[in-house]
């Protein structure tokens, strides 16, 4: 376990955070898995820890997604938002609507901390947490084509047919 790892999992026990931690050997990478219930969203978080290059990612997303009947204004309202951020990047899954944020840090010969971690992963949540719906807003009224899905009442029910 390289020191970005034994540091990003030092952070977590110490907040005493449930994550799932695994290696994947081909890639050479360490991966966390977690999850944060915020104020907007549940925000689900990847965070892939190259261990011989000295550098991680941490890439957010949240439950919600773009209809696949608006990607076309979903790419417009993405591009929009990256347009508006100064670090990072959102990106549209184009098989399922899915909208993804992530920010990548090289900590090979800069101060790197649990202060720095902690802050880029603050970074991913709040912005998918702030930003997920308004997303999703932009893209319906920029695609003239696009048909939102509506959920009723009792749209989580199967009928017994």
């Amino acid at each position: 376990m390289n020191a970005v790892t034994q540091m990003i999992k030092g952070y977590f026990d110490k907040n005493e955070w449930k994550y799932d931690l695994e290696e994947d050997i081909e890639a050479n990478l360490d991966l966390f898995r977690m999850g944060f219930t915020m104020n907007n969203e549940t925000v689900n978080i990847l965070i892939q820890v190259y261990r011989e290059r000295e550098r991680y990612k941490i890439i957010g997303y949240p439950d919600s997604k773009i209809p696949m009947t608006c990607l076309n204004g979903g790419l417009r309202a993405v591009n929009e938002s990256n347009s508006e951020i100064n670090q990072g990047c959102f990106y549209l899954r184009l098989e399922d609507g899915m909208i993804i944020f992530f920010i990548a840090t090289n900590t090979d010969g800069l101060h790197f901390s649990e202060e720095v971690f902690a802050a880029d992963l603050d970074f991913v949540t709040i912005a998918i947490d702030t930003q997920t719906a308004q997303i999703i807003k932009k893209a319906i009224s920029y695609d003239p084509s696009c048909i939102p899905q509506k959920r009723g009442l009792f749209s989580r029910f199967k009928r017994n047919s």
